[in-house]
């Protein structure tokens, strides 16, 4: 059965200028009358059909699409300019919006307490969301899916369930970040992750071990958690470094917690890289701003954006998207921060 990107493919235009031409919406932002007759001719020829359910709720849509974030207070990471911009790209020609959507919950080591995320859709405030919260439990997530909330979760995902999903090989990526200090001659690495119980943590950590064991390297000593704050970055930075047998090298789960533990390193009089190698994750602006510039795992943080605006898009046509989960690739980008141990 011909779907909604096959009719994209054969008439050369996105997905959501598709999904305009079908849902009438095309003279909100104007397609040329070429553009519209090239997509008429494709579903003609296609044989496509749009799914009757879908387009029987379109009266009673708000156009709007949700982007689920823990609170307001994760607007000010540099990762979410990132994201929106992703997000962005894809609703440019269609006309939805995008509305922030703070929910309240504990974090997982903390509180079993399931994150609600169903009111928004309830209420009729979005036709579907795209979840950014590392806090949304199983139980919120999957409660999405039962009442019939077209969702597609950004960052994170559930093993073993049929949940659309888009992400970042973060275990390839820490893995990477170990092997290249490794092959520096580190022999003691230090890992600051996130929370227990972050999916996307819980990946790092099995790459951060998955490179350490095999070679005899891996102390669990050297893993601990944050909550991403400095703070608490600060906290584990001094407690790696106060060891007797102290890391050379410290790996860091954010940008801006590696940014902390340079600083952290400054404070107790080691030099970076001289006396201590530092990684970071993301490659935000920090880790080409940073004295040294930051040896960081680079991911594609606006393109994942971008995906999961898509892959909304064709949920919200009635159109089932061509893979569940999207796994993207992450890069290790070598700077200054990394160096052979003293």
């Amino acid at each position: 059965m011909p779907t909604i990107r096959d009719v994209a493919a054969l008439a050369g235009v996105s997905i959501t200028t598709v999904s305009r031409v079908i849902n009438g919406k095309s003279s909100q932002i104007p397609i040329s009358e070429a553009t519209r007759d090239r997509i008429l001719a494709a579903i003609q020829t296609l044989g496509y059909e749009p799914n009757v359910m879908a387009k029987g709720l379109a009266g009673r849509r708000s156009h709007a699409i949700g982007l689920v974030m823990y609170d307001l207070v994760h607007i000010t990471h540099p990762n979410f300019s990132q994201i929106a911009h992703g997000i962005a790209t894809a609703l440019s020609d269609c006309s939805y919006d995008l509305m922030l959507l703070p929910i309240k919950g504990k974090l997982p080591q903390k509180s079993s307490k399931p994150v609600s995320m169903a009111s928004y859709y309830k209420q009729r405030r979005v036709d579907g969301l795209i979840v950014a919260a590392q806090e949304a439990s199983v139980e919120s997530i999957l409660e999405l899916h039962a009442i019939g909330c077209p969702f597609v979760l950004l960052g994170t995902y559930l093993p073993g369930k049929d949940v659309p999903c888009v992400r970042v090989d973060a275990q390839g990526g820490i893995a990477q970040a170990v092997t290249h200090l490794v092959g520096l001659g580190h022999r003691r690495i230090g890992f600051i992750n996130g929370p227990v119980g972050f999916r996307i943590n819980d990946d790092m950590a099995v790459g951060y071990r998955q490179v350490l064991e095999p070679l005899g390297l891996y102390d669990p000593a050297l893993l601990v958690s944050s909550d991403f704050t400095p703070k608490a970055t600060r906290e584990r930075a001094h407690q790696l470094l106060a060891m007797p047998d102290r890391p050379t090298a410290i790996l860091a789960a954010d940008d801006l917690m590696a940014a902390e533990v340079v600083q952290v390193a400054r404070e107790v009089g080691l030099s970076v890289p001289d006396n201590l190698s530092v990684v970071g994750y993301a490659d935000l602006p920090v880790a080409r701003t940073l004295s040294p510039t930051l040896t960081t795992v680079r991911i594609p943080i606006s393109e994942s954006g971008r995906l999961a605006a898509e892959m909304l898009l064709q949920l919200l046509d009635g159109a089932k998207p061509e893979v569940a989960c999207i796994t993207l690739p992450a890069e290790l980008v070598v700077r200054q921060s990394t160096s052979a141990p003293p």
